[in-house]
C-alpha cells in the first residue's frame, strides 16, 4: 500500500515537470527515496526524480556543497548543476 501512495506522489511530480521533490520530514524522504525500488517495481516504471529534505535545499542555497549537506547519501542520485 505504501508503494502505491508514494508512487502517486512521485508520478504527480514527474507529470508536472518537477526537477526534484522537497520534503519537510525525514520519514517522507525515507518513503520516497529509500523505498524507490519498491515503488518502481509496484508501478512497473523507473522514476528517477530525486527527493531532497528542505534543510538540504537551504544549505545549498547558502552555498554549502552537495557533499556537506549529505546529497551523496541518497538512494536516488541528486545532480546539482
Amino acid at each position: 500500500m505504501l508503494s502505491k501512495l508514494s508512487g502517486k506522489i512521485i508520478e504527480d511530480a514527474e507529470h508536472r515537470g518537477a526537477e526534484a521533490i522537497i520534503v519537510a520530514f525525514p520519514m517522507c524522504h525515507s518513503n520516497l527515496d529509500m523505498r524507490r525500488s519498491y515503488i518502481n517495481k509496484y508501478w512497473k516504471t523507473e522514476y528517477n526524480i530525486p527527493v531532497i529534505i528542505v534543510t538540504q535545499s537551504i544549505g545549498l542555497a547558502i552555498g554549502l556543497t552537495a557533499e556537506k549537506v549529505g546529497l551523496k547519501r541518497h538512494f536516488v542520485e541528486v545532480n546539482i548543476s
